[in-house]
């Protein structure tokens, strides 16, 4: 039995972070945030769907513009590829809408909560 160790100085790449280490690390991070932000501007200015629809708009003319993401998808991954976009999409729209409801409603105060209901119940019985 072979035992063996890890001596992170023994690397071949022992250089200090970067500038684009940095970046590389930051840009995400501010971009995935960001995205909370828009969302909230976004539905002040327009309904739900219109976000989503905007969302997958500008999405599509990012990767329009990034030649790499048009990269042709192996044939041996294409289904679970599909699939991994169909699971995507119960995701975001079952679990993340009802962790952020059930988070939003713990915020609230019992009068809250009964405001909320109130104007709920009267907008179900305008439709």
């Amino acid at each position: 039995m072979s035992s063996t160790t890890l001596n992170p100085a023994s690397r071949a790449d022992t250089r200090a972070p970067g500038l684009v280490d940095w970046g590389v690390l930051i840009l995400p991070g501010v971009i995935w945030g960001a995205s909370f932000l828009f969302i909230a501007e976004g539905l002040q200015a327009m309904a739900p769907n219109g976000v989503t629809f905007m969302r997958i708009a500008v999405g599509f003319l990012t990767l329009t513009a990034i030649p790499a993401a048009r990269a042709p998808i192996a044939r041996e991954d294409r289904l679970k590829t599909a699939l991994l976009g169909m699971e995507s999409l119960d995701y975001w729209n079952q679990v993340v809408n009802q962790r952020a409801v059930d988070n939003e409603l713990k915020k609230m105060s019992a009068e809250e909560k009964r405001k909320l209901a109130e104007r709920l119940l009267a907008e179900a019985g305008d439709s």
